[in-house]
Order: structure tokens, then C-alpha cells, then sequence
């Protein structure tokens, strides 16, 4: 049987690869593997920060990541009178913050 999360095969319950529950005991066809690195951004993280940082009342972070429509209600507002602004930077800063493809500005640099 393949594995549901990874697309290994296996025998018995578990997947010894990636330790996921067996969902169902039938499945022959393996899953679409999915590229690790389909789920980051290629913007850079430090870019981003810096950004926010110094112009993220005026969106330019929201700018280069592709966010230009919420960039430009930055640039009209302030930030969104500045609660957004910080909302964003501590965002930036836990590296949870997405770019306009729904894809993650990771902290880690892609060329370790």
C-alpha cells in the first residue's frame, strides 16, 4: 500500500517513512508526491523584514511579495492605522507571512 502523506509504499499500519496512520488498507495507486519547496515563497525573508521594518506603514513589503492590492490599501491608510503594520511585522517575524501565491516567506536562506 502507498502512503497517503508521502506516497511511499509500505506494509502494515503505519508508514515507517513519515509515521502516518494507515487510512485506508485498499489504496494501491501512490499519491502525487509534492516538492517540499512548493510550499515557500522565493522571496527573500531578511527583504521582507527589513521592509516592514522601515516602510510598513506605507506596504512596501506587501508590494514585493505581490500583494499590491492590500499594498495599496497600506500606502491609503497607514498600515491600516498602523494595527495591520504591526500585525504584519510580527507575522514577518514568526515567519508565517505569505506571499500572493499562499506560499510561506521562510526564514531559512534556499541557498544553504
Amino acid at each position: 500500500m502507498y502512503c497517503n502523506e508521502c506516497g511511499r509504499q509500505f506494509e502494515g499500519n503505519f508508514c515507517p517513512n513519515c509515521g502516518s496512520v494507515a487510512q485506508n488498507a485498499y489504496s494501491t495507486q501512490p499519491q502525487a508526491q509534492t516538492d517540499f519547496n512548493d510550499q515557500y515563497s522565493d522571496r527573500d525573508w531578511l527583504v521582507t523584514l527589513l521592509l516592514s521594518i522601515i516602510l510598513g506603514g506605507y506596504g512596501a513589503h506587501r508590494f514585493y511579495c505581490g500583494k499590491i492590492g492590500t499594498g495599496i490599501i497600506w500606502l491609503l491608510t497607514g498600515g491600516c492605522f498602523l494595527v495591520g503594520y504591526i500585525v504584519d511585522l510580527v507575522t514577518i517575524a514568526q515567519g508565517n507571512f505569505k506571499d500572493i501565491n499562499g506560499k510561506i516567506v521562510r526564514r531559512e536562506s534556499r541557498f544553504r
